[in-house]
């Protein structure tokens, strides 16, 4: 009976909800200009917000629409390229990069509610043919193809970082790839283009070569990567439509680029171009923090708790993506920080492609979660882990690592000493929210770790080879304990290296 009296109330508050937000109900026009075709489509009111049914937009554009029942994961699909997102969350996934709206989707009764931002900012990156949303005449345009030209390409040398820019009729999405420690590969949608150099010779110290080719119906930038290269920024400036890719080498000394709609490029024709630029010593800041949930997939991870009496077994690619939302929440609520996941659901997700999430988000910090397993039962606990370089003898700014070939490799290298300082604040963090429970640090060679450009740590919260183990994690107030423990340590390590 009480169960009943709940439901009715929910549907009561949706129909509330529903109805404020019809009073400022709007329209806009939906206009499939190759099939000569229009639609409406209604939009909802809540302030300054507006609203539209996802499933509406699902039917018209004739996407897939999969929302799972349990945790509310939406994936909206449309010929193998997807947006994933959970509602009240402003970040939402497409080809494994995450995209920001200013105003987060909405459930209200198993109802997924949209902004207008995610038609204009998500919607074209899933859809076949372009998308061009027209504010004034509240009008979104569909097969509206232009065809891309890329007109320049151009390499700027500075002191500390060399800058590749692709000047570009329009802007455009892209995709980028990492394939450490030789080459970087970036994705547009197929283009004209006719370049006095192409390829591109570079031979600075972070960058030897960018060449542009159309293969498999996109054009790919390849972009050969230098002997000094330790990470990389890319960005879209809009006026005029450039794609700017900066590849800073090793000396890690940079001034922050000033990537605003008014940037002053440097002229190559003028005899001072090139010329290094005053440097600055980098300061740390914690802005973004980049969460890794272990596993995903295919790749389900050790079996936590077996299944019984219709209760399904919880594996450990679960368990860490749900302590891994429990830290993005508490990490954003606390310290204000921006976070981001290399998975929002259950999708594998290669190492290579994980640490291509934090340097392309440019993460401050890189938490992996796992859990542990050992044929030892009795052993238990918690334990950080940081990268091990083996007999190498490398200094926190070990630029003597340079001359190796694989270089990327050792890309951690120069932040082990800051990731120890991490681990070590968490595990100090868990001793006091757990005492009694045993928490250290170790090292290993782990590929999730080595080709991370910033303090980055490998966390095995438990061990599911160990009863009392297993049996605290998948208690909520463990886990609670967990994620407590996780953001007091990364709280300490902030105030200390800020």
């Amino acid at each position: 009976m009480i169960r009943r009296y709940i439901q009715i109330g929910c549907f009561i508050i949706a129909g509330f909800w529903f109805a404020a937000a019809s009073a400022g109900a709007g329209m806009i026009t939906v206009s499939f200009n190759n099939q000569d075709k229009r639609f409406t489509l209604p939009t909802m009111n809540e302030g300054a917000t507006e609203f539209v049914h996802l499933s509406r937009i699902a039917e018209l554009f004739g996407l897939e629409l999969d929302i799972d029942p349990g945790d509310g994961h939406v994936v909206l699909g449309a010929e193998g390229d997807s947006a994933s997102f959970f509602p009240g969350q402003r970040s939402v996934i497409v080809h494994r990069r995450t995209h920001f709206l200013d105003t987060p989707p909405r459930s209200v009764e198993g109802v997924i509610m949209v902004p207008l931002e995610f038609l204009s900012n998500i919607l074209p990156l899933i859809y076949v043919d372009d998308i061009v949303w027209d504010a004034a005449q509240r009008t979104l345009s569909v097969g509206t193809h232009r065809s891309l030209e890329i007109t320049d390409l151009y390499s700027s040398p500075y002191g500390d970082y060399t800058r590749i820019a692709i000047s570009m009729s329009q802007v455009v999405s892209y995709k980028t790839t990492e394939k450490l420690p030789s080459m970087l590969i970036i994705e547009l949608p197929n283009s004209q283009f006719h370049l006095a150099q192409n390829p591109l010779v570079i031979d600075s110290p972070s960058a030897r070569q960018v060449k542009l080719v159309n293969s498999f119906g996109t054009t790919q930038i390849l972009i050969r990567l230098g002997p000094d290269f330790v990470r990389y920024t890319h960005r879209i400036i809009e006026d005029p439509p450039r794609l700017i890719i900066d590849l800073y080498n090793s000396q890690e000394q940079h001034v922050e680029s000033r990537m605003s709609e008014n940037i002053v490029e440097e002229d190559l024709t003028d005899p001072q171009a090139g010329q290094q630029l005053p440097t600055l010593q980098r300061a740390f800041s914690l802005r973004t923090v980049v969460i890794d949930p272990g596993h995903g997939g295919s790749d389900q991870g050790i079996l936590v708790v077996p299944g019984h009496d219709g209760v399904p077994d919880l594996f450990e690619k679960q368990l860490t993506l749900h302590i891994a939302q429990l830290l993005s929440t508490r990490l954003t609520q606390r310290l204000g920080v921006r976070t981001v996941l290399t998975r929002e659901g259950d999708d594998f997700v290669s190492h290579e492609t994980r640490t291509t999430i934090a340097n392309s988000n440019r993460a401050d910090i890189f938490i992996s979660i796992h859990v542990n397993n050992s044929s030892v039962r009795t052993l238990s606990g918690f334990e950080a882990y940081v990268m091990d370089y083996g007999g190498l003898d490398i200094s926190e700014r070990a630029n003597e690592i340079n001359a190796q070939s694989q270089l990327l490799d050792y890309a951690q290298a120069r932040y082990v000493k800051q990731s120890e300082r991490l681990a070590a604040q968490v595990l100090s963090a868990y001793r006091s929210r757990n005492p009694g429970q045993r928490a250290v640090m170790k090292r290993a060679p782990l590929f999730t770790l080595k080709g991370a450009t910033m303090p980055a740590i490998h966390l095995e919260i438990g061990y599911g080879s160990n009863e009392q183990d297993r049996a605290n994690l998948v208690l909520e107030e463990f886990q609670q304990i967990i994620v407590a423990a996780m953001t007091d340590g990364i709280a300490v390590f902030k105030q200390k290296e800020e």
